[in-house]
C-alpha cells in the first residue's frame, strides 16, 4: 500500500508538472502573436515618421491581418470583415505588384453581416494577382460579388487575368497541380475542402478559366445569419 502510495504521488507530481508545461506553451503561444503584432505597429509608425508611405500602409494592413487571423480564433466571420481581410491583403501585395490590379466588391447589405468561414478568399484573389498577371499587358480588374440563391450564398471572384486551360483546373480542384506558385493553387485545393468539411459535399467551388480570358471562381456556402 506504502509503494502504491508512492507511486500515485509520483504520479500526481508528474501530471502537475506536465500541466505546468502546458500552461508555460499556451502563455507563450499568447505572448508572440502580440510581440508580432506590437512590433509591426511600432515599425509602420517608424515607416510613417520616415515618410514610406506605402511601407507603412502595407505594415498597417499586415498587422491587421494578423489581428483577424491569429489573434481572433472565430472560425466564422461576416463577409464584411472577410471583405476588409482582402482589402488588407490587396494593400500588401500592391507593394510588390504596385498598381497593376485593381479589388473591387459588390454585395447587398443585408448579406455583408452573413457568417463565412475565415480567410476563405484570399487564397482565390492570391491566385488571381500571382498567375492572372504572368504575360498580360494590361492592368488587372478583380471583382468579387456576393448574392444570395434561396438558403444559400454564392460568392463569385472573377479576373480578367491570363487565364489558364481546363486540365489545370482539374488538377487545382484535386491538390495536384504544381508550378512555381505551388502554394497558391494549395490554397484553393484548400478552400474546396473546408468548405466541404464544414458544409457537405453540395458545398464547394468550381472554377471557369480560359487562356487570355481570365479566369471566374464560384463558391456556394449555406447563407448563415449573424445571429444563428
Amino acid at each position: 500500500m506504502v509503494k502504491q502510495i508512492k507511486k500515485l504521488i509520483e504520479q500526481v507530481n508528474e501530471e502537475q508538472i506536465n500541466k505546468r508545461e502546458i500552461e508555460i506553451q499556451m502563455l507563450q503561444a499568447q505572448i508572440n502573436p502580440h510581440f508580432l503584432f506590437n512590433t509591426l505597429n511600432t515599425l509602420k509608425w517608424t515607416a510613417v515618421i520616415s515618410q514610406a508611405d506605402s511601407v507603412a500602409e502595407g505594415l498597417g494592413a499586415l498587422a491587421e491581418l494578423m489581428r483577424n487571423t491569429i489573434l481572433d480564433k472565430k472560425e466564422l466571420i461576416s463577409i464584411r470583415e472577410e471583405f476588409k481581410n482582402i482589402e488588407n491583403y490587396a494593400v500588401i501585395q500592391k507593394i510588390r505588384y504596385g498598381a497593376s490590379f485593381n479589388v473591387e466588391f459588390v454585395a447587398d447589405e443585408e448579406l455583408l453581416d452573413c457568417k463565412i468561414l475565415k480567410f476563405l478568399l484570399q487564397p482565390i484573389v492570391e491566385n488571381s494577382i500571382i498567375h492572372g498577371l504572368e504575360g498580360i499587358d494590361r492592368d488587372m480588374e478583380i471583382l468579387i460579388s456576393c448574392e444570395r440563391k434561396e438558403e444559400d450564398i454564392v460568392i463569385e471572384v472573377k479576373d480578367n487575368g491570363c487565364g489558364f486551360d481546363e486540365d489545370k483546373i482539374v488538377k487545382i480542384l484535386e491538390g495536384e497541380y504544381k508550378s512555381k506558385h505551388q502554394f497558391s493553387s494549395i490554397g484553393i485545393w484548400n478552400v474546396n475542402e473546408r468548405i466541404r468539411l464544414n458544409f457537405g459535399d453540395k458545398y464547394g467551388l468550381t472554377i471557369r478559366s480560359q487562356p487570355g480570358k481570365g479566369t471566374n471562381v464560384t463558391i456556394t456556402i449555406p447563407l448563415i445569419k449573424n445571429n444563428e
